[in-house]
């Protein structure tokens, strides 16, 4: 999808919070939200991955 003027970005939400002066408008994408859940339930170690805290590495251990 193109948008009318260049300037202008694609993104319905994105065009909306441009035009109306509000950055930072929040926007939450129900349909998204759902698509989510199911994905969580369909795979369940998907599910377990993202309930644990990411872990960030350590400077001491070495790259993989």
């Amino acid at each position: 999808m193109t948008a009318p003027h260049s300037s202008l970005p694609t993104d319905d939400i994105a065009r909306l919070r441009s035009l109306t002066g509000l950055p930072h408008l929040r926007y939450l994408d129900i349909a998204l939200q759902a698509e989510l859940q199911e994905a969580l339930q369909r795979w369940p170690l998907l599910a377990e991955l993202a309930r644990q805290p990411c872990a960030e590495p350590s400077p001491e251990s070495p790259a993989t």
